[in-house]
């Protein structure tokens, strides 16, 4: 075989010959346009973008169905009355337990008992319960209001409350057994994710009838590991932002950042050791000018106290300065400044 596809038979015709396909031919001289820069990126990037914000407007306002638009919350300061057959402390208990709104609902529907006489949707799925009052009339109220509310922000946080609770006990104990950073992100895994199955399991026994969610706990599971590491980076970095700014450290010696400070100020950096090193570093935290910390450190030395304009040697604090001695702002002001005066010059 020579591998050479042999020619067709005569008369053979591929399909596309002899027979109209059905597209009309382009007009003469007609030439396809290229997609410009705007229809290939911006074009769709600004559609992207107006996808978001009226996702977030959705999320924020929320779908209002125009039929319960005036319709409160049940845990509303408007939706909660003397004439709802709930309590506060029952409220509270549904929140810290029911995260879903399908569990919410649940809890709450028990804790109606008697009162409690269906459950309808609004036209974008929103559960409204229907209740009888404790007047004996009917009234509706949402379990969970759309968009961003209060309630949905306290919702939130009690709800978060057991896994801080358990987050701070797992943290306490790692660090008692003195824990590396991999076993302490594993602890606090652990402890998010049992403290998901526990909430779930409680608000199964207050009237919640979804099943624990492993995927729930899964995410918590996740959350808290995460959080374990980025905190520890966080401080880690924090630290290392610290330690690279210090200009000494607890030992008594100059940083290199510290030793380039006092030579660039025109004094040894070997003679700013021990003690001297300690107070410069520390009162170079306090002030604004590590300049004036080092000049501080250098006169109490030997016992020299100075004033902030003579440290810093700013002209408003200067002129303020000179017109304390001479009297301009009073005369026990005056009076004070010349005694530091005086017991500046003895100490010389």
């Amino acid at each position: 075989m020579t591998g050479k596809i042999p020619p067709p038979p005569p008369g053979f015709e591929f399909e596309s010959q002899g027979r109209d396909s059905g597209i009309p031919s382009p007009p003469p001289g007609f030439q396809m346009e290229e997609p410009t820069f705007y229809d290939e990126y911006v074009g769709p990037g600004l559609e992207t973008l107006g996808n978001v914000a009226t996702g977030a407007y959705e999320y924020i306002v929320g779908k209002q169905d125009p039929k319960f638009k005036d319709l409160p919350a049940i845990d509303s300061p408007s939706g909660f009355d003397k004439n709802t057959p709930l309590t506060v402390d029952g409220v509270s208990r549904a929140q810290l337990v029911g995260m879903s709104d399908d569990q919410y609902r649940d809890i709450l529907i028990k804790q109606l008992g008697k009162n409690y006489i269906t459950t309808t949707k609004d036209s974008n799925g929103f559960d409204v319960i229907v209740y009888r009052g404790n007047d004996g009339n009917t009234y509706q109220r949402y379990v969970n209001k759309p968009g961003l509310d209060w309630q949905d922000v306290n919702r939130g946080i009690t709800s978060s409350l057991p896994f801080m609770a358990a987050g701070g006990a797992v943290g306490a104990g790692a660090k008692a057994a003195g824990f590396g950073l991999l076993s302490r992100a594993g602890s606090q895994a652990a402890g998010a994710g049992i403290t998901s199955l526990g909430q779930d399991v409680a608000a199964q026994g207050m009237g919640a009838k979804q099943a624990p969610s492993l995927l729930k706990a899964g995410m918590a599971a996740a959350g808290g590991a995460g959080g374990e590491l980025l905190g520890a980076l966080v401080l880690r970095l924090m630290s290392r932002n610290a330690t690279n700014r210090a200009l000494g450290d607890e030992a008594g010696n100059l940083t290199e950042r510290g030793r380039k400070f006092v030579t660039d100020e025109g004094f040894d950096p070997d003679l700013i050791q021990g003690e001297m090193a300690q107070a410069f570093a520390r009162l170079s935290k306090q002030a604004t000018d590590p300049s004036e910390a080092l000049m501080q450190v250098q006169t109490q030395q030997f016992g020299i106290p100075t004033t902030k304009g003579q440290r810093t040697k700013q002209q408003d604090f200067l002129i303020a300065e000179k017109d304390l001695r001479a009297g301009n702002l009073g005369k026990e002001p005056q009076e004070q400044m010349l005694q530091f005066d005086k017991a500046q010059r003895e100490a010389i």
